[in-house]
């Protein structure tokens, strides 16, 4: 998925989710809006992935999508243009390990993790140039194998290159900094 400076996406390209609860309700809303999506999951999630698709159940609407891209293998994947990281810290060195085959030299990653290093760590594994800042302000989980429970309305990403020299001579990013903000609505 490739990034426009209105914050919105080509729907032609691709991006990669590790589908647990924030990655699995974006990249839906993501799908059902024409993006080419694939899903990384695993155990029971998987299996019901590929057996009866993705499900989310939200007060701003409830989706079905009956296909899914999904794999437990980053590698069948290929380069990506995006790839959405919102794995639970405790997974990240996994995460960062496999994700390897998916990232190109024009590959973004977006961290929609909780936690203060997630980005560091993203920055020492594939560069300064790759990695975006992100925050998610949603409250969802996986329900059940296949179905993304959202519950309240609140459905906000926000991402935006990070100034690492700034940040390395001390200085704080300027308060008006531009980024792109998402918000979907069913």
């Amino acid at each position: 998925m490739r990034l426009r400076g209105s914050g919105k996406f080509d729907r032609d390209a691709n991006c990669d989710h590790w589908g647990r609860g924030v990655g699995g309700y974006f990249g839906a809303r993501l799908q059902q809006a024409g993006a080419e999506v694939h899903f990384v999951a695993r155990g029971a999630h998987l299996a019901a992935l590929r057996t009866n698709g993705l499900t989310v159940e939200s007060p701003l609407g409830n989706i079905h999508l009956p296909h899914v891209n999904v794999t437990d293998n980053p590698g069948d994947i290929g380069r990506a243009d995006m790839v959405w990281l919102s794995v639970k810290l405790w997974d990240m060195e996994a995460a960062v390990r496999s994700m390897r085959p998916l990232i190109g030299p024009d590959t973004g990653i977006i961290s929609f993790q909780n936690g203060v290093q997630k980005d560091d760590v993203l920055r020492a594994a594939f560069g300064e140039k790759a990695v975006m800042g992100g925050v998610a302000y949603i409250a969802t989980n996986i329900d059940r194998p296949g179905v993304i429970k959202h519950t309240g309305t609140m459905q906000r990403l926000i991402f935006r290159r990070i100034r690492w020299s700034a940040i390395a001579a001390g200085r704080s990013a300027p308060r008006r900094m531009p980024s792109a903000a998402a918000s979907t609505r069913s």
